[in-house]
């Protein structure tokens, strides 16, 4: 897949993440583009696999890239950043490492969920018509 293939994949499937579920993740984008296979990323979940990095099957240009669109798309969508470290499945606290480096500001590139704040589920607008009926 050229650049703006995944380009394309990636504006695609934030769209309909958001759409479904009023926020995104990078995370959300690698394993709805396939970069990502669910059976490696329940292993990092665990601990089997140090870094979120290492799970994906991309290269590290395509993971830049992938972070670049998401961070660009989700300031065109209007989408507020949130702050959301992952922890390790199970009992603890265990601070998951989403890169090898481990440097901040890729840590949290990869840990940041765009919510949009205007998102209302199917059941809301339900209740919401009821109550004007």
């Amino acid at each position: 897949m050229n650049k703006e293939q995944l380009i394309r994949k990636c504006t695609s499937a934030m769209d309909e993440i958001v759409r479904r579920e009023g926020s995104v993740t990078p995370v959300d984008v690698l394993l709805a583009t396939g970069l990502l296979d669910k059976k490696n990323y329940e292993a990092w979940r665990e601990g089997r696999i140090t870094e979120l990095e290492a799970a994906c099957s991309a290269n590290m240009d395509t993971l830049a890239t992938v972070n670049k669109v998401v961070r660009t798309h989700a300031q065109e969508m209007g989408l507020k950043k949130a702050y959301e470290p992952y922890y390790k499945a199970g009992k603890g606290r265990v601070k998951l490492r989403f890169t090898r480096s481990g440097r901040d500001d890729l840590e949290r590139h990869y840990s940041t969920r765009y919510v949009d704040t205007l998102f209302r589920t199917e059941k809301e607008a339900r209740a919401e018509l009821e109550d004007e009926g």
